[in-house]
């Protein structure tokens, strides 16, 4: 649900044109008439805002909270985010492809653990996930950019 209001508001309104703007070079954008540093800080505050939730969703799901609850997952949000085409440097992505790499690596995660795989031999599949996501755009010439 979140997600597909994100989506509408990031590629089909002139708020996400901006945020794209943004993303792809602030110095620009600021010159062209966005306001900067207003729009950081509604993004700053939407991130706090869907990790409340997310908070609130994850601590519904177990039934209880501690500080440390999710320690270690941020290697998997940065993959999930890059292998769903979002630019490292900012500017590019989707959250259509955002979307698709989680449930990629959501699915890969199961069938690794239904199959018995330890969570260190986990974490290094991810790791090597996301260094191919990272690595590969580079090594693969675009389409329409003669070299």
């Amino acid at each position: 649900m979140f997600a597909l209001a994100l989506g509408l508001l990031l590629h089909r309104s002139t708020m996400g044109r901006r945020i794209y703007a943004i993303g792809a070079n602030p110095v620009a954008a600021r010159f062209s008439g966005v306001a900067v540093g207003r729009y950081r800080f509604a993004l700053f505050v939407l991130s706090g805002l869907m990790a409340a939730v997310a908070a609130i969703l994850l601590t519904g799901r177990i039934g209880s909270t501690r500080p440390n609850i999710a320690l270690g997952w941020e290697l998997d949000a940065i993959t999930m985010a890059i292998l769903g085409g979002v630019a490292i440097e900012g500017g590019r992505g989707s959250i259509v492809g955002t979307m698709l790499a989680v449930l990629l690596l959501g699915l890969f995660s199961f069938g690794m653990g239904m199959a018995n795989v330890s969570g260190i031999v986990m974490s290094m599949v991810v790791g090597v996930l996301l260094i191919v996501s990272m690595i590969l755009p580079r090594l693969l010439p675009r389409p329409g950019v003669r070299a």
